[in-house]
């Protein structure tokens, strides 16, 4: 099983500036708007201007020539079309994680060989072609390349999908697989993230979440949005909903209203009670709050009604008008689950996190146990810190809302949500 690796372990985190130093002149001349130009400028710093090469930690490898294996069709429904049909002879491809740009997936090396999750987290990551043939050469030795290697890559495309390995800097000689082939596709048949993997790297999530909390760095100034959702969220997920929410305005001029974030228990169970009271014709109307934990409960699920040209679309909405408004891409590219999606409860004015972890609601129940036992509330506890170490302490993030102040906000918009 390989070690997890953090950011900076195999790339250097350097900033480069877009404008030089302030010199003494010019801070001479106008001091505030060389300090204003500068706190922009770190704010906004590329990590990887001109870099062309990374390094990068082998998830998992296959050999293309295994055309009837279950892990290689899986592999091979995930790259482009370019890519499928001109695989050279005696390739080989590799699923690769590099930590500095894949910080918003989960690292698969946390979940044990064997667990179908490590799967699904590893498929989240981009595909490398290997031409084994020339790497032999060059190294005069037989290579494997299995889970564990550190190699070089390098992207073919810059939404950074796919690539080439162009280097081998530590063969793991490992050519165990993590999970049969048939295993893998059991694991990830119903995952609809292995076709479509998540575009948005954490690198412009991150942007985004600056940009949503300072109106200079918008594009298109976003309209005014209560946060008091948002900020009931996990610190994690947070980020990815302020990008959603920034997304949708600037690239669809689609408002977001915010109508549900972290629920208590308590508040759990009293929306399942007053859905069942309603009458059958509106039941049907009307998504159905979960009767067990929810990934609301732990501040890891937002609902929303986006505005459309001034109008709300609500749950009542048919699938079509959700669906022609176009924010099911960007939800896609940000790898949240959609509630449009769910098989027995149409809800799509909800989005959540269990795509992205690969949690169900047992997941949710150990957190928030693990939570409890720490006397955090989880919606302050940084879920892939979590993931990291779930029995460590954390540091909870100030300004959270208290678990009695988001009951009394959710009892006092209830009525005007309009869902």
């Amino acid at each position: 099983m390989a070690k997890p690796l953090k950011p900076g372990q195999l790339n250097p985190l350097n900033f480069s500036l877009k404008t030089p130093i302030a010199t003494p002149d010019k801070i001479i001349d106008n001091p505030m708007a060389v300090y204003g130009q500068s706190i922009s400028n770190l704010m906004n710093a590329n990590l990887f201007e001109g870099v062309t090469q990374f390094k990068a930690q082998v998830l998992l490898s296959v050999d293309s020539e295994e055309e009837n294996g279950g892990l290689w069709q899986l592999i091979r429904s995930t790259l482009p079309e370019s890519l499928v049909g001109s695989t050279a002879p005696q390739s080989k491809f590799c699923i690769c994680r590099i930590p500095e740009i894949h910080q918003a997936f989960v690292d698969p090396n946390l979940y044990k060989d064997g667990d179908p999750k490590k799967i699904k987290a590893i498929l989240r990551h981009p595909v490398f072609e290997v031409n084994i043939s020339r790497l032999d050469k060059e190294k005069s030795q037989k290579l494997i390349i299995g889970p564990g290697s550190i190699v070089n890559v390098t992207f073919f495309d810059a939404l950074l999908r796919t690539g080439e390995v162009t280097g081998v800097i530590l063969d793991s000689n490992d050519p165990s697989p993590l999970i049969s082939g048939g295993g893998a596709r059991a694991a990830v048949e119903n995952s609809p993230l292995v076709s479509e993997p998540p575009s948005v790297n954490q690198f412009e999530i991150d942007a985004d979440a600056r940009a949503f909390d300072d109106p200079t760095l918008q594009s298109q100034p976003l309209p005014p949005i209560s946060l008091t959702f948002i900020n009931s969220l996990n610190p994690d997920f947070q980020k990815i909903i302020k990008s959603f929410v920034l997304r949708c305005w600037e690239q669809l001029a689609i408002e977001i209203v915010p109508t549900s974030g972290y629920r208590s228990g308590a508040t759990q169970r009293e929306m399942r009670r007053k859905w069942e009271a309603l009458p059958k014709e509106e039941r049907d109307k009307t998504p159905a709050p979960s009767d067990g934990i929810s990934f609301h409960n732990a501040g890891l699920a937002f609902d929303f009604n986006p505005k459309v040209n001034g109008t709300l679309i609500t749950s009542k909405a048919p699938r079509q008008e959700w669906i022609s408004s176009g924010i099911g891409s960007i939800i896609s590219q940000l790898g949240l689950k959609w509630g449009i999606d769910f098989r027995n409860n149409y809800d799509p004015i909800h989005v959540d996190m269990s795509s992205i972890l690969g949690w169900s609601g047992a997941d949710v129940e150990k957190f928030l146990e693990a939570s409890d036992r720490l006397g955090l509330q989880p919606y302050s506890w940084p879920v892939y810190e979590y993931i990291e170490n779930p029995t460590g302490q954390s540091t909870v993030v100030e300004g959270s809302l208290t678990a009695t102040d988001s009951d009394k906000v959710m009892a006092a918009r209830e009525e005007a949500s309009p869902e």
